[in-house]
């Protein structure tokens, strides 16, 4: 994870977030998920990730679902630092989402 205030790193490992496997599989599912301006996406244990950032970019609206505070924290730092209102950061345990079915 990141601080969002100082830059620095303070996961365990460093770069954890930037795993060598995200290069292919941001890209990989960015180009296959033909999201427009109409798509309402849901990013479910999102944490502190980059692409949702990219997705809201992308978005109607993107929601992130987590159960970190501390990272949905860093993540409404974020949205109010880079100016994104279409991103919204909500507590929640992915197996019990407050959504209906196929919306």
């Amino acid at each position: 994870m990141m601080d969002v205030n100082t830059g620095e790193l303070l996961e365990k490992e460093r770069n954890q977030a930037l795993h060598w496997s995200r290069a292919f599989e941001w890209p990989w599912a960015l180009i296959n998920s033909e999201l427009n301006s109409d798509h309402q996406v849901l990013d479910a244990g999102g944490g502190h990730a980059v692409i949702q950032y990219v997705i809201s970019k992308f978005s109607k609206f993107t929601i992130n679902v987590d159960l970190n505070l501390e990272s949905l924290h860093a993540v409404k730092r974020m949205c109010k630092r880079l100016g994104l209102t279409n991103l919204q950061a909500m507590e929640g345990d992915i197996k019990k989402l407050p959504f209906p079915d196929n919306n």
